[in-house]
């Protein structure tokens, strides 16, 4: 097989002599290569591509051998291999992987000659103590992978900032806050401006660990320091304008983030602290990554959570809810999951949906001159069953449907909603649904008006009431404040009360 070029071989054992064997080949693709080295006779002077992965090499080569075509190097997963081969012999590589050689303790100090490598990944080598000091020679190197390399001493981390192509670093897992104590800032502030994509995932670093100069990474698009102990979104990540994805994720300790750039995907998932997210500008999109975030209760631009006491005494009476202090606190479902760029779909005649019988009324004559700025909803609801699924053919657990003489038809479906308990119902009060300008109720128009429920829910009542004219002050005065740009506005907010047990209908 004189003119083979590719060949691909898993848990092979070959006998017999290597010194013929497909003199030719350009790629060789060998998992779980069974020997402790490479044979001598073996002639890979062809080859471009080297994929080794699980082997049981424990050095490269016996001997030298020259690899003058090599660009790829894959050895990981060679939990034998102890030290790299000299890279004099392989002038032209442009990629080396040894993730998860944990044996690795050594890398030959020629990789510093290799003038055309531009990937580098020795992720999870565990045994790894120092990297050749003259990797920062590396003139072309974009990616560097590091993570998990925790045995890694103090100068082979000082020796990151010198790496002056570098677009791409991730150090997850070493732990920089305590490595180079006191010197992290230091470190950070003089990280190269060429980087794109930054993860210091999990590397014990603190608020105080990032230096103003941190900003200066104008050309980052994505940042990662979850899992770190920081408290707050720190000052220098707020100049950071350029930013495709910012992830917190597992930052426990983690309560605000206040003033955040605009960012395309926020992952907040298990910041189990946070309570408030806020943007310093208005982002062109609202996209999140959020997961065990049960103290988050306000989130610019999507909903706000504020206590029932906080509302104007004179409202609580006409909404007849007294005895406040005596209320069970309210179990609140985020959706989370969704999107901004979600659009609802309704599903006819599904089972996975239940409908309240639609009410239709008429506007009365005497408000025909009158515009009607938009309309309050009331709705008593219960749990049928204890097991469900908040997923389904619904973007969320409570909808309401405006139609008028199907010219124009609204949709509202609450960010947040209350969940009743066992046994219990539970008040949804919308506070005030306000109309668009081009949408007109006229005397004598039908309106008919559906609630939509999740099947694990019921509707027992609900009412509607027309408002003529906003009012100027308290608007803010509801439990859960939503700005929905894809659904009509909503002013106020909703509100959310038990009811007791002994209620009838």
């Amino acid at each position: 097989m004189r003119e083979l070029k590719l060949l691909h071989l898993s848990h092979v054992q070959l006998n017999g002599s290597y010194a013929e064997f497909c003199t030719g080949l350009r790629w060789l693709c060998w998992t779980k290569f069974p020997l402790d080295s490479i044979p001598t006779e073996f002639s890979l002077r062809s080859l471009v591509v080297l994929e080794m992965r699980y082997s049981s090499l424990r050095q490269v080569c016996k001997g030298t051998k020259c690899l003058r075509s090599l660009k790829i190097l894959d050895l990981s997963h060679s939990h034998s291999l102890t030290e790299t081969t000299d890279f004099s012999f392989c002038p032209n590589l442009e990629k080396l992987i040894l993730v998860d050689c944990v044996s690795l303790i050594y890398v030959h100090g020629s990789i510093g000659n290799l003038e055309r490598l531009v990937y580098l990944n020795t992720k999870d080598c565990k045994s790894l103590k120092m990297l050749p000091e003259n990797i920062c020679m590396l003139k072309l190197l974009e990616t560097l992978i590091i993570s998990g390399c925790t045995s890694l001493n103090e100068l082979s981390i000082e020796m990151l900032r010198n790496i002056e192509s570098l677009k791409v670093l991730h150090t997850d897992g070493i732990l920089i806050g305590e490595l180079v104590r006191g010197r992290s800032s230091c470190i950070l502030s003089c990280l190269t401006c060429s980087l794109v994509d930054l993860s210091l995932q999990g590397c014990n670093l603190s608020n105080d660990a990032f230096p103003r100069e941190f900003s200066n990474l104008s050309s980052l698009r994505r940042l990662n320091i979850g899992d770190n102990p920081i408290c707050s979104l720190p000052n220098c990540i707020k100049g950071l304008t350029r930013l495709d994805k910012l992830s917190f994720s597992g930052c426990k300790t983690l309560k605000l983030l206040e003033g955040l750039p605009r960012v395309g995907t926020l992952d907040v998932a298990d910041c189990i602290s946070l309570e408030k997210i806020t943007y310093e500008r208005r982002p062109r999109r609202i996209d999140a990554i959020l997961w065990n975030n049960c103290n988050l209760v306000e989130w610019q631009y999507r909903y706000k959570l504020e206590p029932v006491g906080s509302v104007d005494a004179e409202i609580i009476n006409l909404l007849g809810l007294s005895n406040l202090e005596s209320m069970a606190p309210i179990r609140m479902r985020k959706r989370n999951w969704m999107s901004a760029k979600d659009v609802w779909n309704p599903v006819q005649g599904s089972s996975a949906t239940k409908v309240q019988s639609p009410q239709k009324y008429k506007v009365p004559d005497i408000l025909d001159n009158h515009r009607i700025q938009g309309l309050k909803v009331f709705v008593v609801y219960t749990k049928l069953y204890a097991n469900y699924s908040v997923r389904g053919a619904l973007p969320g657990a409570i909808i309401t449907r405006v139609k008028n003489k199907s010219l124009w038809k609204w949709i509202y479906c609450p960010r947040c909603y209350g969940i009743p308990g066992e046994g219990e119902d539970m008040i949804w009060w919308l506070s005030l649904w306000k109309l668009e300008e081009q949408v007109h109720l006229e005397g004598g128009d039908e309106v008919v008006v559906s609630v939509i429920m999740q099947p694990w829910l019921q509707v027992k009542e609900f009412g509607i009431q027309l408002v003529q004219q906003l009012q100027q002050e308290n608007h803010n005065m509801m439990t859960v404040s939503t700005d929905a740009s894809y659904y009509p506005r909503v002013k106020s907010g909703d509100l959310y009360q038990y009811l007791p047990k002994h209620r009838e209908y």
